[in-house]
């Protein structure tokens, strides 16, 4: 039996063909790997998006202490979110005198402090009054969701 040129080249293309395909499925495999990894981030960039987007239309309440003149103060409760809250309510933990309770009485609960918008409670320092107030507010969000949030107020 003789080999001819031919047949060598045959064999080295018949090789060769063998190696591509060998190749071209791993190819595929990788690619499709990736279409699914780029699948999986593009659903988690848009849950994220999403989120955001849901909480950026919450209200987020603060307080602050104020100056008003010498010797005369505000509690100003603010809403530095993007929507309205609902419902405000605000609770001294100790009950240092610093807000007369009637002036929280007419002013709270509030029915809605928009965006931007605030309350201003008349607040009274005098010696003996402690530096730190810690007080609990409360609202509901649009959607009708409850929050809450702590702080701690210097004069």
């Amino acid at each position: 039996m003789r080999v001819s040129i031919s047949d060598v080249v045959s064999l080295l293309a018949l090789a060769l063909s063998s190696y591509a395909t060998w190749r071209s499925h791993r190819f595929k495999a990788k690619e499709e790997e990736l279409i699914d990894l780029q699948l999986k981030v593009s659903s988690l960039v848009l849950e994220k998006e999403q989120r955001e987007a849901k909480q950026s239309d919450r209200a987020e309440l603060d307080a602050n202490f104020l100056p008003v003149g010498v010797n005369k103060h505000r509690l100003k409760i603010f809403n530095k979110g993007k929507g309205p809250a609902f419902g405000v309510t605000i609770k001294f933990f100790e009950d240092t005198g610093v807000v007369p309770e009637s002036e929280i009485k007419n002013k709270f609960p509030t029915q809605r402090i928009d965006p931007g918008k605030g309350v201003e409670l008349i607040a009274n320092f005098h010696l003996g009054t402690k530096e730190k107030h810690a007080i609990r507010l409360k609202w509901k969000d649009e959607d009708g969701s409850e929050r809450q949030k702590n702080l701690y107020l210097t004069r």
